[in-house]
Order: C-alpha cells, then structure tokens, then sequence
C-alpha cells in the first residue's frame, strides 16, 4: 500500500531504506517514520486524504505482530505494540 500511494517509495533503495529502519529505528511508528523522511507532499497526498485515514490504515496494517505458541502447540497472534494491527477483513471496513 505505501508504494502505491507514495510514488517515491517504489524503489528497491527506498524500499530497503523504510525496512531497516521503520522497526529499529521508529518502533513501528508510521508517523514518526513520516516526520523523520523526506517525503514530498504531493507524494503523500492519497494518504492525507479524508483527514489522513490512508495513514491511518497504513499504520494498521503495519503495525508488528509476535507469533506465540503455547505447551500444546497452539499459535496465537500477541499485539504488543500501542498501534493495533488490524486484519485483511477488517481493512476492507476501514472507516
């Protein structure tokens, strides 16, 4: 969703850029991510649309999730960061 909406994130060099640093270095925090690059505007103005919900459900969709498995062998997915990923059904009702 970033490279389609962000024309200067369709590189291999910009792609590699965000996945380095957008954990490290921003703790998956899209926003900061945003304020710490130098994104053009125009660049971002399909994210930045109806009061920045691109952004939003960007945020949602990237947020991190840790796999745990318990003494039966049972997986479950741990949301331990303050961004709530969201599932591939609830981004199609995404405001």
């Amino acid at each position: 969703m970033l490279q389609m909406a962000v024309p200067s994130m369709r590189t291999d060099r910009a792609l590699r850029a965000f996945n380095a640093s957008y954990g490290t270095k921003y703790k998956y925090d899209l926003a900061a991510w945003r304020k710490g690059v130098n994104l053009y505007p125009r660049d971002c103005a399909l994210l930045d649309a109806n009061d920045g919900l691109g952004w939003d459900l960007l945020q949602s969709l990237l947020a991190p999730r840790h796999i745990q498995v318990d003494d039966n062998g049972g997986v479950s997915f741990v949301n331990d960061t303050p961004f709530p990923r969201i599932s591939a059904y609830e981004a199609l009702k995404h405001k």
